[in-house]
């Protein structure tokens, strides 16, 4: 899996902004309310985005060899590799999607329930950027260093045991 590029992030965001600026204007004219934005959206968001991380964290500290280290199973880590990318690229385009909100909104902030609204959609777009940041950090974190000709990188974490044992440092069952 190769690693997701901030570049491809920021054109994802735009382009979801763009998309959503155009349907949300399109159903706008057309007499229809602008969607709700509900407080709720951007608590979710931060809890995902503090999940993500956190699930990349023991395998950050595997990695590093820290004190308190203990062994993670490769399929752990890839799902949390895996996890971190998906959220980054959902938050960008869920980023899109408030952004356009707002600039939708702009123009009407002095009409208090429009402020309101154009208020909880800049929240939950700064929550979009977090749980796409933590995404980003995540995935960075479950990289393992690739090895060299002679054999060396790879896992630089505590040592995981013979050829023959698994991550946990246990003797695998050959039945």
């Amino acid at each position: 899996m190769r690693p997701t590029r901030v570049r491809v992030l920021l054109l994802v965001a735009v382009v979801a902004t763009l998309v959503s600026f155009a349907l949300q204007r399109t159903l706008r004219s057309g007499g229809h309310d602008m969607p709700p934005v509900p407080w709720t959206a951007s608590i979710g968001l931060a809890l995902v985005a503090c999940l993500v991380y956190s699930a990349a964290l023991p395998v950050r500290r595997m990695l590093r060899g820290g004190p308190g280290a203990r062994p993670v199973h490769p399929l752990r880590a890839a799902r949390a590799a895996v996890l971190g990318k998906a959220t980054a690229y959902a938050g960008a385009v869920v980023l899109g999607w408030y952004l356009a909100q707002v600039l939708l909104l702009a123009p009407d902030l002095d009409v208090d329930a429009r402020q309101t609204q154009a208020v909880r959609a800049a929240v939950t777009a700064l929550a979009a950027l977090a749980a796409s940041v933590a995404g980003l950090l995540a995935e960075r974190m479950c990289r393992v260093p690739p090895e060299g000709p002679d054999g060396a990188g790879g896992v630089t974490g505590p040592d995981l045991g013979r050829a023959g044992d698994d991550v946990t440092g246990e003797a695998r069952r050959h039945d």
